[in-house]
């Protein structure tokens, strides 16, 4: 699908959730720059509040090869109100975070996955627990994460304990 296709299906979806009296997007787990400005630019047809993050692979670039810092830099060209990294396992997204708080001002967000996913028989689990992941609390924000939650493989528990973390860090 090319960007004028993705950025009329957006267009769309954005044109109904406002209308619906939502004025804050995050948008989030774009597997590219192309795909994620195409609906960062339908969105900002109804609102000026858009946060965005993408995903990444272990090479800590996009499917597509792009690093942080371009994601940095292309979405703070856009006026974006945060950009950052989701459904990305926690060492890559601190990673990444690292690099775009070299190069933008804006806030980073930061959504890591829990781990790596395995499948064991017919069960899929991911490999670091709510307490692990809330572990990483202190190194998200020492890589410049502004705006802290969690992707595939949290629960309510993680975000507690990030919650307990952020009161009494260790």
């Amino acid at each position: 699908m090319g960007f004028n296709e993705s950025y009329k299906i957006y267009y769309n979806i954005f044109k109904i959730l406002y209308s619906s009296g939502i004025k804050t997007f995050l948008i989030e787990t774009f597997t590219s720059i192309i795909e994620a400005k195409a609906s960062f630019l339908a969105a900002k047809n109804f609102s000026k509040e858009i946060f965005i993050s993408l995903s990444l692979q272990e090479n800590c670039r996009t499917i597509m090869g792009e690093i942080p810092e371009s994601i940095a830099v292309v979405f703070e060209a856009l006026e974006a109100k945060g950009v950052g990294i989701n459904c990305t396992i926690p060492e890559v997204a601190i990673e990444a975070i690292t690099k775009m708080a070299k190069i933008t001002n804006l806030p980073l967000i930061i959504k890591p996955n829990a781990g790596k996913i395995k499948i064991a028989g017919n069960k899929i689990y991911h490999t670091l627990s709510d307490f692990e992941m809330a572990k990483y609390f202190k190194k998200f924000i020492q890589a410049g994460a502004n705006i802290i939650g969690g992707c595939c493989g949290t629960s309510p528990a993680y975000i507690k304990n990030i919650a307990r973390n952020k009161k009494n860090p260790s």
